[in-house]
């Protein structure tokens, strides 16, 4: 692969894994290294940052997928949308529901969340919001309903693992505490 030069760029990202996302004049993207080696042709319609040595990419029929640090292929280009998290990704289906894979490709949960609102926040948790209730709750990696789904606003993990909510603080299990 050829080194180019930053000003060759109409885009470039931060580097992320060593790696950073750059877009070239036809609006195509890639990445390059921090030598400015090309690591990944422009050649994709949209790209996010590299997580766990996977980025998740659009290909031309606007699906999306996975590729390594290489470029190559590691989830099919199958997906409506698609989010990285720790482990793996969330992922919409044409019906337009959400569920999770891991960085296989392989489904841990099916897509039958109505909602995109199930990101990982952490290592642990998901949001979960219910469609009707304009609720949020906890889900795991696995799916699985972890705290009711009855909070009005819920917001990111601090570093002692607890997320604000509209009543206090919780820890994913339920656990609350008064806001300070």
């Amino acid at each position: 692969m050829p080194i180019c030069s930053i000003a060759q760029w109409t885009k470039k990202g931060d580097y992320v894994e060593g790696l950073a996302l750059v877009r070239n004049d036809n609006w195509k993207y890639g990445f390059i290294d921090e030598a400015g080696k090309v690591v990944v042709p422009c050649e994709w319609n949209k790209v996010r940052d590299f997580h766990e040595g996977i980025a998740i990419v659009q290909d031309d029929n606007k699906k999306w997928g996975g590729m390594d640090k290489t470029g190559k292929i590691v989830v099919p280009c199958k997906w409506k949308d698609a989010y990285p998290f720790k482990g793996g990704a969330i992922v919409q289906d044409d019906n337009n529901k959400w569920g999770i894979i891991d960085k296989t490709g392989m489904m841990v949960v099916p897509c039958k969340m109505p909602d995109q609102y199930i990101f990982f926040n952490g290592e642990d948790y998901a949001y979960l919001r219910d469609e009707d209730e304009k609720t949020f709750g906890f889900i795991d990696k696995t799916g699985k309903v972890v705290t009711p789904i009855k909070w009005k606003d819920l917001g990111p993990f601090d570093k002692e693992g607890l997320a604000e909510t509209n009543t206090g603080f919780s820890d994913g299990n339920n656990k609350k505490e008064k806001a300070k």
